[in-house]
């Protein structure tokens, strides 16, 4: 995003006090869906502090041979059990909230910004895990947020299970299969989102009950789990319509786009190339896209490289929850990867 676009907000034009009051109505929603720890974006990567105990060993959570490749098939899970589930009546979006959010404007001097990982599956295949990505953050202590598809979450359950416990992380949703909104009729649409939160729920509810100690007193607690719900979204492809964006905000979701391309889906983007090209673009606020499906070719290799020299230049990473209670989101009524219609080919 170019500097000249980087300070537009919705909120330009109005009444300082009419600003004031929407900046206050998008904090309490913010609270209100539990989408932060509960701390300020300063210190999330210090109140961050691992996986809830007795659930993994360190071999349990480390990464596998070949786990990040992904394989043809469906996945081997029950749809059954996804349309048992309820969801419960969403909180209405406010409007300084609503739109494609790309970044946010933070205050005078404040250096934050929010690494992001998609976790893609499409219909007719078994995407991947990079463990390597995930080790490395765990290993750096950076916390990250995490949009995963449905059919991810339900076809890496033990995976799902451990990201959703580990008080680093923030999970997202990134649509049920990985489809087009652009292509989809408004049906299809509020089928893929719900489906999405209820693979969230499943995996929420069998994390609790099946996998750590039933009478470990740390599940019991407020602070188990960091997040109430999955209350952030993002566009497969980065491709939505204004039905598409008011489908999502209608579902109690926020939709997360992102303001620096990492490039990490392109075979050829070497890990040099791919830190240059973050190191160079990013700003205070910013939200960079990368993937830990197996896509992002040489993002292992490249966070080593971003991550020292980002802390080094002054910035502090938090989730994509977290970098939005710290300062004002700015939005646009279009999704785009680096210019209004360039994603125009999907």
């Amino acid at each position: 995003m170019g500097r000249s676009n980087w300070r537009h907000s919705i909120c330009r034009h109005v009444s300082p006090l009419i600003y004031g009051g929407m900046v206050l109505l998008s904090a309490l929603f913010l609270s209100l869906i539990g989408v932060s720890r509960g701390v300020n974006g300063a210190a999330s990567a210090q109140a961050a502090d691992g996986v809830v105990p007795n659930c993994w060993s360190p071999a349990d959570l480390a990464v596998r041979h070949r786990e990040w490749r992904a394989r043809r098939g469906r996945g081997a899970f029950s749809m059954s059990s996804l349309h048992q589930i309820d969801l419960p009546s969403p909180l209405p979006v406010p409007p300084s909230l609503q739109g494609s959010i790309r970044g946010v404007s933070l205050p005078p001097g404040v250096k934050l910004l929010a690494l992001t990982f998609d976790l893609c599956e499409g219909p007719f295949e078994v995407a991947g895990y990079d463990g390597r990505v995930i080790d490395y953050l765990r290993r750096e202590k950076v916390p990250a947020t995490l949009f995963a598809s449905g059919k991810w979450l339900m076809s890496h359950p033990k995976r799902a299970q451990q990201l959703l416990a580990d008080r680093l992380f923030e999970l997202g949703g990134h649509g049920w299969a990985h489809k087009n909104f652009r292509r989809l009729s408004a049906v299809q649409m509020k089928k893929e989102i719900a489906l999405t939160l209820k693979a969230f729920a499943h995996v929420k509810s069998s994390t609790t009950t099946t996998i750590c100690s039933a009478d470990d007193e740390t599940l019991a607690s407020p602070q188990a789990f960091p997040y109430k719900d999955m209350r952030l979204f993002r566009f497969p492809y980065g491709v939505c319509t204004p039905q598409a964006l008011k489908a999502v905000n209608e579902a109690g979701q926020l939709a997360i786009q992102w303001s620096v391309v990492s490039g990490d889906p392109a075979p050829l983007q070497s890990a040099r190339r791919m830190a240059r090209v973050v190191l160079q673009r990013v700003r205070p606020g910013s939200i960079v896209v990368m993937h830990a499906n197996g896509r992002g070719w040489n993002t292992a290799k490249a966070l080593p490289l971003i991550v020292p020299q980002l802390r080094a230049m002054g910035y502090r990473f938090v989730t994509v929850g977290d970098l939005l209670k710290a300062g004002q989101p700015l939005t646009k009524k279009r999704c785009y990867e680096n210019r209004p219609g360039d994603n125009r080919h999907y």
